[in-house]
């Protein structure tokens, strides 16, 4: 029998659950991540874990699982004429709130690997809102 691949590797479920609670957030609720994030994303520790995220992407064959997320996550984060979040949009036509949902989907996709202190640096921007154990 052949085994069927889930979506987005081993943490499909909580990939899933998170997309679905990244739709339902407020433009409030974006802005507050956005500000975490901008705050957290100069560090060392979090240039540290995107590199560390990075490595291990590549060397546990996840490309595929990652490359398969970037649809579902365009579609949230893609600004729109009618976006009431459109005023906050950055130049590259997506809301401030795209690059931190990268940076936590590419946590979760990785969250068996990723050792806690860079799952948590990278994923932290959404603690608050979008709780790791409400995924679960």
């Amino acid at each position: 029998m052949t085994e069927i691949r889930a979506a987005y590797g081993p943490n499909t479920p909580l990939i899933r659950r998170f997309l679905q609670r990244l739709a339902a957030l407020t433009p409030g609720d974006e802005s507050e991540i956005a500000d975490r994030y901008a705050a957290l994303a100069t560090g060392d520790a979090f240039r540290a874990a995107d590199a560390a995220v990075a490595l291990l992407i590549a060397g546990a064959g996840r490309d595929a699982e990652r490359d398969a997320m970037a649809g579902p996550l365009l579609q949230l984060v893609r600004a729109t004429v009618n976006d009431t979040a459109n005023t906050d949009r950055n130049a590259t036509g997506f809301r401030p709130i795209a690059e931190p949902a990268l940076a936590a989907l590419l946590a979760l996709l990785m969250h068996d690997l990723l050792p806690p202190k860079d799952f948590n640096v990278l994923y932290q921007s959404f603690e608050p809102l979008i709780a790791l154990d409400s995924l679960r």
